[in-house]
């Protein structure tokens, strides 16, 4: 055989499965965190908290849904409200359940008996976290108004209101023997009563009216309270 001739090597190569198995490994890592690196440069960064110095700012919710009862009393309140002139705020809470419903609870009334009210129990409306309540205006809402009596109850202060204002309202639509704790005012701006009706599960009533007193809105005053009552005192609520 010439020299220049060399032989053939017919051995197979040494293949390192290992290292080729760690190498396949170590690239998915890297590709893997490759992709989550470009998702998270690409998500939108989430918007910061809201806060003024040291106090976090938080939103308010929309109180719950009232019960079927209450829902079904909104519903005939409407009705009865719908040929009516005028604005009408109304708030119905339920002592013991400590729940309530009503209808533009929100809108602000002139009302002098709840100003009335605040001087004989010698309290301010922010004692009783009276918030859309003016005194010096006569101004209140019907939510802030049964927040008054609801106060006034819990911290057993209903002793200088014992004897009611007037025997309308409130007290001319419920039964005879039923004790009614209220305070009514009807001037030639606005008609307004609320107080609590000491039913066996004692509940807060507020009617506030924009419309001047008269004949028609005492008698709607009237058909009003005694849906309420009906709903109150008949079956469960």
């Amino acid at each position: 055989m010439p020299d220049f001739v060399r032989p053939l090597n017919l051995k197979k190569p040494i293949v390192n499965r290992k290292l080729i198995a760690w190498g396949f490994l170590l690239t998915g890592l890297v590709s893997t965190g490759a992709w989550v690196w470009g998702r998270t440069r690409l998500a939108p960064a989430a918007p910061p908290a809201q806060t003024w110095g040291q106090v976090k700012i938080t939103y308010t919710v929309n109180p719950p849904s009232p019960s079927p009862v209450g829902q079904r009393v909104l519903v005939q309140l409407q009705t009865q409200l719908a040929p009516a002139s005028g604005e009408y705020g109304i708030y119905v809470y339920r002592l013991p359940d400590k729940v309530g419903y009503g209808l533009g609870a929100d809108r602000v009334f002139r009302a002098p008996a709840v100003t009335k009210i605040l001087q004989l129990v010698n309290k301010t409306a922010a004692d009783l976290r009276m918030q859309h309540t003016d005194p010096s205006q006569n101004t209140t809402t019907a939510y802030d108004a049964a927040m008054l009596w609801k106060g006034l109850y819990e911290a057993k202060l209903l002793g200088p209101l014992g004897g009611s204002s007037s025997e309308g309202g409130i007290l001319a639509a419920v039964p005879p023997g039923v004790q009614v704790i209220h305070q009514m005012s009807a001037t030639q701006e606005s008609w307004a009563d609320s107080g609590i009706v000491m039913a066996s599960k004692p509940f807060v009533m507020v009617i506030l009216s924009s419309q001047p007193n008269s004949p028609q809105i005492q008698q709607l005053g009237i058909n009003l309270v005694k849906t309420i009552w009906l709903a109150e005192t008949s079956g469960p609520r």
